[in-house]
């Protein structure tokens, strides 16, 4: 970034990839000027100055992550001197500001009248119209845009809408979502938006289900199943499911720990379901769920089994286009087709027919991660199972891979000012081309996150009360309250890597713990106080520089033949 570039301070600095959302814009030297511009990565709007903050709304961007956010004072000409970062947030993981009442009945043909709720103070208009805008892939392009406005006229914002279905036949929308703006703003100028959940149209663009899965059965694109070659398998049970979160993620909509009325409604027979947290080299996803038995759940036993995805739920870099947008591309191949083969039918034949298309994995190529950590005044179990205590103090190599593919240091301090017992404090970590994480407890017993971003290394902390997880460059980072133990945990997700580490902290105690699981492709690629991984306990006590001592020595021997050769003498990766 330029030496006379700003940093602007903007808020909220998150924001759902359907856009709509207003952000304010805090930086020197803004007042007096009605010539505003703002750019959120190639998206332009226009700003307006309100004492003395500027104000842009977002637009519809078919990307997510974070984007580079930049200012102008002259309508567009120059965009070099204020800027900023906004992360975009795929609509999955956004609760939508418009409530679908009732919404798994939409598509019954008795439902003849419908209702929509939303936070009528979260819009500041008196009048508002009703829209539905559908999603479309086209040749090499991709569109979310206005089907048909529902409003003949404005309606009073009341926070609440009932309208009759009105079904008619639409072939070019079959997914989409309801939005709603200021009735005397234009679409066209990006105006303050409210959406709902994305979702089949069906209950409006009337698709008869039996017709739509023949011909999606029979399409040319349904022929080739290249993308099921390199799919990632799916663990054996779900308590592998619960533990391997480097590789998968629990499904916003069917997991263990949702509260939510309608988890797994749609996968009956399920109580927990993951999905491969990387796209295979095609593209491709992976939905793998587990019964109340904690087995998994086959395709072939009903419509409850988890399914290959052709596209990735969270949509793949550089986005943009068909096939790659975040859970838009992925609900149009993958989950549209499920719900009229399999949701909206009694045939089971056709839902058959679906999982020979989107066949369940039967987890027999999986490999389960191995997990290690350190807790205590640290008590450490290696990733081949040796556990030791090493009260070292400063910083140490905890876990160094083959080639530099991943680095975690750990910092031990005394438990008191007159303490020989040492804790961890704080740990950094980094994999191949990712930011850097770095995770600290500070003397209330609370858990802060670092990051350092990959582009110029400048660090911030991470903030956890705009949003509770955070997607980085090749890292996400999430921060939970554990509610049986008020203890506090954050997780840092290598998602290149497949690595999870999970740290844990309880109030008042300047100490923490951590679980690290990794996969087995670093197998026999690992040093550090963690130990040398390779099934061989023997010689999990190697050094840096290759020498190996027994595991079977004294503490004071292990502490300084092995611990504190592990030791750095100039940490260069702290913030």
């Amino acid at each position: 970034m330029a030496e006379d570039t700003r940093v602007v301070s903007i808020y909220p600095t998150s924001g759902s990839m359907l856009g709509g959302e207003s952000v304010q814009v805090h930086g020197p030297c803004l007042n007096n000027i009605d010539r505003l511009r703002c750019k959120f990565g190639d998206y332009e709007t226009r700003g307006t100055l309100v004492a003395s903050k500027v104000m842009c709304n977002t637009p519809i961007f078919y990307e997510a992550g974070r984007v580079e956010f930049r200012l102008s004072l002259d309508d567009g000409d120059t965009y070099d001197d204020y800027r900023g970062i906004f992360t975009v947030v795929s609509p999955e993981y956004v609760e939508p500001s418009i409530q679908r009442i009732n919404s798994p009945n939409w598509h019954l043909s008795h439902e003849t009248d419908v209702t929509i709720t939303w936070d009528m103070t979260s819009i500041e208009a008196i009048q508002l119209h009703v829209f539905i805008f559908g999603y479309v892939e086209n040749g090499g392009s991709v569109s979310l845009e206005m089907a048909e406005r529902i409003t003949a006229t404005p309606i009073d914002n009341t926070g609440s809408y009932t309208f009759a279905k009105q079904q008619q036949q639409y072939a070019d929308f079959h997914i989409g979502a309801i939005r709603i703006v200021d009735a005397n703003s234009s679409l066209s100028g990006y105006p303050r938006s409210l959406w709902s959940d994305i979702h089949n149209l069906q209950w409006k663009y009337e698709a008869e289900s039996v017709q739509f899965c023949r011909e999606w059965l029979s399409s040319p694109n349904e022929q080739d199943t290249s993308f099921l070659d390199d799919l990632l398998p799916c663990p054996c049970t779900r308590q592998q499911a619960r533990v391997d979160i480097g590789r998968y993620e629990p499904h916003p909509r069917c997991n263990d720990d949702s509260s939510d009325i309608i988890n797994c409604h749609l996968k009956p027979a399920a109580v927990h379901c993951i999905r491969v947290n990387e796209p295979s080299g095609n593209g491709a996803g992976q939905e793998c769920c587990y019964n109340n038995d904690g087995n998994l759940v086959d395709g072939s036993d009903g419509n409850s089994g988890g399914t290959s995805h052709r596209y990735h739920h969270g949509g793949v870099s550089p986005y943009k286009s068909p096939g790659k947008v975040p859970y838009l591309s992925h609900y149009l191949a993958d989950l549209l087709p499920w719900e009229h083969c399999c949701l909206y039918q009694q045939s089971d034949t056709m839902c058959f027919d679906y999982y020979d298309k989107r066949p369940s994995d039967g987890c027999q190529q999986y490999q389960p991660p191995r997990p290690s950590g350190g807790i205590g005044d640290p008590h450490i179990h290696t990733l081949d199972g040796t556990p030791y205590t090493f009260n070292g103090q400063g910083e140490f190599s905890l876990m160094k891979t083959t080639g530099n593919s991943f680095s975690m240091q750990g910092r031990m301090q005394p438990l008191t000012a007159d303490s020989q017992a040492t804790v961890f404090t704080a740990v950094v970590m980094k994999a191949a081309s990712t930011d850097t994480v770095q995770i600290e407890v500070n003397n209330r017993g609370d858990l802060v996150a670092w990051i350092a971003s990959l582009s110029d290394g400048s660090w911030k902390t991470v903030n956890f009360e705009e949003r509770g997880s955070w997607p980085f460059t090749g890292v996400t980072v999430t921060k939970d309250q554990l509610p049986e133990t008020e203890s506090i945990t954050i997780t840092a997700v290598f998602v290149t890597s497949g690595i999870s580490v999970q740290f844990t902290a309880s109030s008042g105690i300047m100490m923490m713990s951590f679980v690290l699981i990794a996969p087995q492709t670093l197998m026999s690629n690992t040093q550090g106080l963690l130990g040398t991984w390779n099934n061989d306990p023997d010689d999990d006590f190697t050094r840096p520089d290759g020498v190996y001592i027994s595991t079977t020595l004294s503490l004071h021997d292990i502490h300084y033949h092995f611990g504190m050769h592990c030791k750095y003498v100039s940490p260069s990766a702290w913030s």
